[in-house]
């Protein structure tokens, strides 16, 4: 077993590195997919807010005023 580690020990070391990449891989996915949860959560209340800015009465006649 010995002489056959020592053998190969370059492909045993290419397939850990290779499986660390995909935990790597794995990882960064599943921060851009939290990242983009978060982004549609800002953008749904960005977009109530908006709508709730629209409906008061006298929305956009002074609103430069400020």
């Amino acid at each position: 077993m010995n002489y056959w580690i020592r053998l190969h020990w370059f492909e045993l070391s290419a397939l850990v590195l290779l499986g660390l990449n995909l935990l790597f891989v794995i990882k960064v996915l599943s921060v851009l997919r939290a990242v983009q949860d978060g982004l549609i959560l800002l953008a749904r209340w960005l977009d109530i807010a908006r709508t709730d800015i629209d409906r008061q009465p006298g929305a956009g006649t002074d609103a430069g005023k400020h």
